[in-house]
């Protein structure tokens, strides 16, 4: 009989501790630590941490709020601080949650640090927000999904970072107001990231209105895909290095912005300037503008200014650049295999804008052909594009990454990219040499030396690496291949 009741005691002891939760609202006056045993921890109305008070929540604890709720840390401090194996989670109580169902969590005021490490944010109204001043807000291997509004960080300037967080499927803005950005992934909300001021090694990705508007500084080794636009840049900002694919538009900058060593590839319209805002003042160099229904749609300036296309690839666009202004300048560029026009030139008046760019015909006559002008439409002006410069040729002014490449990289493939856990390189014939990757910082993170007693395919284990843009560069008798590779 002893057994039996012990037996029930410890039953009853295990379903009190499994259905345990605790119930908070109004003021937190003292240092107070949410604990896992404790959780979930149900807001029923509104939480206030008061100046000065630290609120710590502990790995594992999960935080439910009731419609409408918010937690405001009102000049206190928040560490929520979980771990890879026992992370935090900020959600609703309702068993049907829809994005927006309570309020969120928001930092108001003071200068203390809050921290942020391994939680979960979802279907909020406000997400997480950032109204302090001082040391910043930092939030590392987050995931914030399923929010109207997603996380902001309170101001350029403020010292914000964000790192290696996931931040999908939120109805409104994603990311906001952040000093940095990094090794982040951005997918499937309805705009992406505003206002960051360094955006590095990040996927930028299937966002419905825009992957990144109005950024500031700059936009480093990112993967910008399947957005409405990729980019809307109308601050000063530089964008290098950066593969930007399948987009309706890729890039569309305003005034002050360069463009450099990017793959624009596959887009609807890969660049497109203005016509809004000045739109002038922009350098595009060193690009690789391919397979886009348009490579650039060139509305020209609103204001006072030329844009300055530089060194750049136009190959395999259904139109190499739709050029609607005489202003822009276009100097030493090639424009190779667009299927309809190399350049199309709507306006009225004569130019010479095009001069010293390589067109990959043999003669001037056949140049005529793929330039569209007043030759064919006696509405528009004619285009002066000579003299030609072959010293332009796009396989001499190929380098995309700033690492020096062999033409022949049709024979080495690396599949599949993007890659999640293996790499497949296949060189479609024996050679001895050297297989490395490197990282976006040029850190050394895998390295081998192949035979070609081993045959032609090699294999990577690549479930070690984290998220982010890698360079694999092959080396062999003296010539080097090299390619960017996507890992998600």
């Amino acid at each position: 009989m002893k057994k039996i009741l012990l037996s029930c005691l410890m039953l009853f002891l295990s379903t009190t501790i499994s259905l345990a939760s605790t119930n908070v609202k109004g003021g937190i006056y003292s240092n107070t630590t949410w604990t896992k045993a404790n959780s979930p921890y149900i807001i029923t109305d509104t939480v206030v941490v008061f100046p000065g008070v630290v609120l710590t929540i502990e790995p594992g604890v999960t935080v439910k709020f009731v419609d409408n709720q918010e937690l405001e840390i009102r000049q206190g401090q928040l560490i929520a601080n979980g771990t890879s194996t026992d992370s935090i989670t900020f959600t609703s109580n309702s068993t049907t949650p829809t994005p927006g169902i309570y309020a969120g969590v928001y930092l108001n005021g003071g200068s203390s640090e809050s921290q942020f490490r391994y939680f979960n944010l979802l279907y909020s109204n406000n997400g997480l927000q950032n109204n302090t001043t001082g040391n910043g807000f930092i939030i590392k291997e987050c995931k914030i999904q399923y929010n109207i509004n997603g996380i902001f960080g309170g101001g350029l300037g403020n010292h914000s970072v964000l790192d290696s967080c996931i931040i999908k499927n939120n109805t409104g803005w994603a990311i906001g107001e952040f000093d940095s950005i990094q090794n982040c992934t951005i997918s499937q909300n309805y705009r992406g990231v505003m206002d960051g001021f360094t955006l590095t090694n990040c996927i930028i990705d299937s966002n419905s209105e825009r992957g990144i508007y109005e950024n500031t500084g700059s936009i480093l080794n990112c993967i910008i895909m399947y957005n409405g636009t990729g980019v809307f840049a109308g601050n000063p900002v530089t964008i290098n290095n950066c593969i930007v694919n399948h987009n309706t538009v890729g890039l569309q900058p305003s005034s002050n912005q360069t463009i450099t060593n990017c793959i624009i590839d596959s887009n609807q319209t890969g660049i497109q300037v203005g016509p809004s805002g000045n739109a002038a003042h922009n350098y595009i160099y060193s690009c690789q503008i391919q397979y886009d229904s348009i490579g650039v749609n060139d509305y020209g300036s609103n204001g006072t200014g030329a844009n300055f296309f530089v060194h750049n690839t136009f190959e395999n666009n259904y139109f190499g650049v739709i050029l609607q202004t005489n202003v822009d300048s276009f100097q030493c560029n090639g424009f190779c295999s667009n299927i309809t026009y190399g350049l199309k030139y709507l306006n009225a008046a004569n130019t010479s804008v095009v001069t010293h760019n390589y067109w990959c015909e043999p003669d001037s006559a056949s140049t005529e052909v793929i330039i569209y002008d007043g030759y064919d439409n006696v509405n528009e002006g004619l285009v002066f594009f000579m003299p030609i410069d072959t010293a332009c040729s796009p396989h001499v002014h190929g380098n995309i990454t700033g690492i020096n490449t062999i033409i022949n990289s049709n024979l080495i493939t690396a599949y599949p990219n993007p890659v999640i856990n293996e790499l497949t390189v296949d060189m479609h014939q024996a050679i001895d040499g050297t297989i490395t990757i490197t990282n976006v910082l040029g850190q050394t993170v895998y390295n081998t030396t192949i035979s070609g007693d081993t045959g032609s395919l090699h294999k990577i284990n690549t479930s070690g690496l984290t998220q982010g843009v890698y360079f694999l560069k092959i080396e062999s008798k003296g010539q080097v291949f090299t390619t960017k590779v996507l890992k998600i």
